[in-house]
């Protein structure tokens, strides 16, 4: 499907799986970030993987441990992921709810759940 790390697989209504993966970009010295990538099954083919967020500043950011679910009704995939600065002012850690409808990944949306976590 892609490079990354912590796939979540979810299926659709159709019963075929979606997955959700995040990829932390290494950093340089100025700096660092993590994504969140998104990938369909057809039934015979994955889609090219598609770039859902990008998460980038300086230093020691990180996009940690996704979870994902699809309401079938619907098509809308829910993911919930922890965004975190390790490095400025100490470790400063949210968590972030995105959903979006699975046949049109571009239409995601986040909302902070939990402003700081540490």
């Amino acid at each position: 499907l892609g490079r990354g790390e912590f796939p979540t697989i979810a299926v659709d209504a159709r019963g075929y799986p979606c997955a959700i993966w995040q990829r932390n970009i290494e950093p340089t010295p100025h700096i660092a970030g993590g994504e969140l990538w998104f990938s369909r099954y057809d039934g015979t083919n994955w889609s090219e993987p598609h770039l859902l967020a990008q998460f980038t500043g300086p230093f020691y950011l990180d996009v940690n441990l996704p979870s994902f679910i699809i309401d079938p009704r619907t098509n809308t995939g829910y993911v919930v992921f922890e965004w975190r600065d390790r490095y400025i002012n100490g470790p400063t850690s949210h968590l972030y709810l995105g959903w979006f409808d699975i046949n049109n990944s571009a239409t995601i949306q986040f909302q902070i759940l939990a402003p700081s976590l540490c």
